[in-house]
């Protein structure tokens, strides 16, 4: 006798049978919703893909447009984060490759720079601040630009340092100025006072007042010379009447004009340039240049220091240089020495105030600039300084010429 499945069997096999139908259309559907959504996000990322594009070109067209000034131009995002960096930028950071998708603080460690950034983020209004970076100084404009991705600040620095220093610079030339001129007037004024209460009594102190004022009056006179001559080098009407002149013979003479001041601190003063080297050069303005550097080595150095003068030919020049060994200048100073009314400070350099109204070194640069030269300090191991500069070797076919100082 044959027998048949049993019905709960049969009923089983229908559930089975109905369940793998539904897990297929469940499948079926599951699969048209997974590539719905990879169609859905395809098309985003093709979204995505266009705006970074167009965010790569704007960014480009704004770094070439950025690359024609000379101001360094950043912009960065909400987190701070470079998109557009020119190349003066670049320059301001020293930095070897691109400056895009770092932060600021990554690049310039400047928290004040930072700090602006997030002030025009808050106040959505353009602000301009005043930094240093590297012992150079920027001013900084902010500007707050707002995008369809978000808002933006624009960063432009420009290099205000030779502001800076020509600020300051004119800031000590009117208290050297003051101070020059008020030191001796005062003094004047005092000894006219007391010459007045006093004449006739004592000839012999009237007689050292009358001294005293004389000396207080060329000192102003100096002063008003080394003004006039000042203006007129730098203002191109100065003329250098350029001739072969002998340099030994030239240096000879400068030391001659100073030998009274060496013999009274009893310091040897040495003449070692070569005989017969000849430049080319005014010689009435060089010999100025020439005695001032010796006037200067002589009062920094002390008592029975040595002051040398040599030169030697580097090509087409002759690099004269004049070395003492005296407490020497802090490295700091060996560049600003040059510029009008600027003397070392005494606490840094270990000397008494300089007298004088610092004008001799600024002087001395225009000369030697306007005949073709250049100027310069460095120090003289172990101890003293060395102020260097140069003059055109002279040949014998050297014509005789003129140029003028600018």
């Amino acid at each position: 006798m044959s027998s048949l499945p049993a019905v709960p069997v049969i009923i089983t096999l229908l559930i089975l049978i109905s369940a793998l139908g539904m897990l297929a259309l469940h499948d079926k559907r599951q699969s048209r919703t997974l590539a719905a959504r990879e169609a859905d996000l395809s098309t985003l990322n093709r979204t995505l893909e266009r705006e970074r594009g167009s965010q790569r070109e704007l960014a480009t067209q704004l770094s070439a447009f950025a690359d024609v000034t000379l101001d360094a131009l950043l912009i960065v995002d909400q987190e701070h984060t470079i998109l557009v960096a020119n190349n003066a930028a670049r320059e301001v950071f020293s930095a070897a490759g691109t400056l895009v998708n770092k932060t600021l603080m990554m690049v310039c460690r400047n928290h004040e720079l930072d700090e602006l950034v997030d002030e025009v983020q808050k106040s959505k209004e353009e602000l301009e601040t005043q930094i240093t970076l590297d012992d150079r100084s920027y001013r900084v404009r902010a500007l707050l630009v707002e995008t369809a991705t978000g808002a933006l600040v624009a960063l432009a620095m420009q290099d205000v340092s030779e502001l800076v220093r020509l600020a300051r610079a004119r800031r000590d030339m009117v208290a050297n100025v003051v101070h020059d001129i008020g030191t001796p007037i005062n003094s004047i004024g005092l000894l006219i006072d007391r010459l007045i209460m006093t004449y006739g009594v004592n000839a012999d102190k009237d007689k050292e007042r009358l001294n005293k004022m004389n000396v207080q009056v060329a000192d102003l006179q100096h002063l008003h010379r080394e003004l006039l001559e000042l203006s007129t080098i730098e203002s191109g009407m100065a003329i250098m009447r350029l001739v072969n002149v002998d340099l030994h013979e030239l240096v000879q003479s400068a030391i001659e004009l100073v030998q009274t001041q060496a013999e009274s601190k009893k310091q040897e003063m040495l003449n070692e340039v070569p005989a017969d080297l000849k430049v080319l050069a005014d010689p009435d303005q060089t010999r100025r240049v020439l005695t001032n550097l010796i006037h200067n080595a002589i009062k920094f150095t002390p008592e029975q220091g040595q002051v040398r003068l040599g030169a030697g030919v580097e090509g087409e020049m002759v690099k004269i240089s004049v070395s003492d060994n005296g407490r020497g200048i802090p490295p700091a100073d060996r560049t600003r020495i040059f510029e009008r009314f600027y003397q070392v400070d005494s606490s840094r350099s270990g000397q008494k105030a300089a007298v004088g109204a610092g004008l001799g070194l600024s002087i001395a640069k225009h000369i030697i600039t306007a005949q073709g030269g250049t100027i310069w300090a460095e120090p003289n191991l172990p101890q003293g300084t060395i102020i260097c500069f140069t003059l055109a070797l002279a040949t014998n076919s050297t014509p005789v010429t003129s140029s003028s100082s600018t």
